[in-house]
């Protein structure tokens, strides 16, 4: 089972554990070819990563590339290698990132996660109810057709819906509202709403009445 590395993908990780082994470069490019995980220039750039002069003052093992493969292309340093802009340009090259960048990068996103670890979640929200009228209470009479174009109203249809819900053309809709909002003493279709949900207003209508809409 391979540990992964702190800010290494699974497949570098394995690689650089099969190198830190001491298994041969030959032998771990087989290993990924054979595996389907890794290429040749993916253990190259392992290799010049970790296994560095710099790093250790041992010379990097050659690699041996498959026949046929392609060897692997110099990363080109940017004008600010190191830092996320850095990475951004290798991207934008369509290149693999140097090692700078790619710490730079993943130093970068461990510090956002650890920002929103981090952050409180919002307050609850709590639910508004609009206040209880205590007001006086009027009554208005309605025709049965009327009172079902307000009903419908009341649910948030418009003129055509409730032409095709109540089998009537649209402008004899039109009449009925306009007929509603005399009744009701209200400015517009959206005043008249508030008034029969608030209470401001009863409608009543004659006892014989069979709505023909289903609630």
């Amino acid at each position: 089972m391979t540990a992964i590395q702190p800010g290494m993908s699974v497949r570098d990780s394995q690689i650089l554990e099969l190198l830190r082994a001491k298994v041969d470069v030959q032998r771990v490019v087989e290993i990924g070819a054979w595996r389907s995980a890794w290429t040749p220039q993916h253990v190259a750039r392992m290799v010049a990563d970790h296994f560095t002069p710099q790093r250790s003052g041992k010379q990097p093992p050659p690699v041996k590339a498959r026949k046929g493969a392609k060897p692997p292309s110099p990363v080109r340093p940017v004008a600010d290698c190191g830092t996320i802009g850095g990475y951004a340009r290798h991207k934008r090259r369509k290149e693999e990132p140097c090692h700078p960048c790619r710490e730079a990068r993943n130093a970068y996103t461990r510090q956002l996660r650890a920002k929103h670890a981090g952050r409180s979640l919002p307050p609850q929200w709590a639910l508004w109810e609009p206040p209880t009228y205590t007001g006086a209470v009027t009554d208005v009479q309605l025709t049965p057709a009327r009172a079902d174009v307000l009903s419908e109203l009341c649910r948030g249809f418009g003129n055509a819906s409730i032409g095709r819900r109540l089998g009537i053309a649209p402008d004899t809709v039109k009449s009925h509202i306009k007929d509603v909002l005399a009744a009701l003493g209200a400015r517009d279709r959206t005043h008249a709403v508030v008034l029969v949900s608030s209470g401001q207003v009863r409608v009543l209508v004659p006892l014989d009445y069979r709505s023909r809409v289903a609630s």
